[in-house]
């Protein structure tokens, strides 16, 4: 990687610890132009109201007892190592900017290297980990919270998704 240039497939792939560092360079790249630019301000403050919206919606569901319960199983459920790997650089970039203190936090065991003892660090989850419901939460949950909290992710996810575009968008300009 070129000290001016992020390739699109360091952003998307490469270990997690790679990914680390290059959410890093973006926002040494483009974080200053980000927080300076009143628009982006503004569509990211929707971005977090959304993720927390979606994050109050998944708590009064219990699912962080129910899906904490399955990443401590031997396979490490959802939340496994596995999972680590679905981060992507600017994901992390975000988090970042939302001031969470992005960093490896689970180097034992099964589970995802970044399910803190209160479940996930990240305020903006991977798309799969959000997207994914499985058999336990169909079975424990109600028909109107389901709905609900596919229409909070789909928010989310949508707003992310224009938001890393814009991202991507200042670094191929070389911001």
């Amino acid at each position: 990687m070129r000290n001016t240039q992020i390739r699109h497939s360091h952003i998307y792939a490469g270990s997690v610890s790679d990914r680390l560092e290059v959410s890093k360079k973006i926002l040494s790249m483009v974080g200053k132009e980000l927080t300076q630019d009143a628009d982006f301000r503004h569509q990211f403050s929707l971005l977090q109201e959304y993720a927390e919206a979606l994050n109050l919606h998944m708590a009064n569901m219990e699912l962080g007892a129910l899906c904490g319960t399955c990443a401590t199983s031997p396979s490490g459920g959802c939340c496994s190592r596995f999972m680590s790997g679905e981060v992507d650089a600017v994901q992390l970039c975000f988090n970042s900017l939302a001031g969470i203190e992005v960093k490896v936090v689970q180097l034992n065991g099964q589970e995802c290297l970044f399910l803190g003892e209160r479940g996930c660090i990240f305020l903006f989850k991977p798309m799969f980990c959000l997207n994914y419901t499985c058999k336990h939460i169909y079975d424990t949950c109600t028909p109107a919270d389901l709905h609900a909290l596919e229409k909070l992710t789909g928010q989310l996810l949508s707003k992310q998704y224009q938001l890393e575009q814009h991202v991507l968008r200042l670094l191929q300009k070389g911001a």
